[in-house]
């Protein structure tokens, strides 16, 4: 399931962007493999989740996999790739939300900041290969607000 989700997106990022896909993945792996070491280490960071690891790899790939559609809708559209007063807002939520799971707030504002940073990755490529005739731009994508981000949220 991970490869077909990694494959579908690949083709959409070129070959300098799969090196960034996979830079950002790592990222965000790392997060959460490291969560249990520095919790036996007395840090104030939760065990992870009760999630497994090849689950939880397969939900960051799903949410990776949008991002094409994303930026498309934002290209379309003139929108910014950034929105920080949205990230910021959204990141509070997802944070409250991971605190009464019982994970650590450093924990889970590190985890979701990666998703962040990684899903711009993507958007920030694409916008480069559209810019610079490497790729056509998309001639249509579906809506952000009724569409993508229901899918995000999951």
């Amino acid at each position: 399931m991970i490869e077909s989700l990694f494959s579908r997106l690949c083709c959409r990022v070129r070959p300098g962007g799969l090196i960034l896909l996979l830079l950002a993945t790592a990222l965000i792996t790392s997060i959460v493999v490291a969560c249990p070491a520095r919790a036996s280490q007395g840090s104030n960071l939760a065990p992870a989740h009760d999630l497994p690891a090849h689950e939880l790899k397969a939900l960051i790939a799903q949410r990776l996999a949008i991002m094409p559609d994303v930026a498309a809708y934002k290209w379309l559209n003139d929108r910014a790739i950034e929105d920080l007063e949205r990230e910021a807002q959204i990141l509070d939520g997802l944070v409250a939300k991971a605190e009464s799971q019982g994970l650590a707030a450093d924990f889970a504002a590190a985890f979701f900041e990666a998703q962040f940073r990684a899903s711009k990755m993507i958007q920030f490529d694409l916008f480069e290969q559209w810019r610079g005739g490497k790729s056509p731009p998309p001639a249509e994508a579906p809506d952000l607000a009724s569409e993508l981000r229901p899918r995000i949220s999951g």
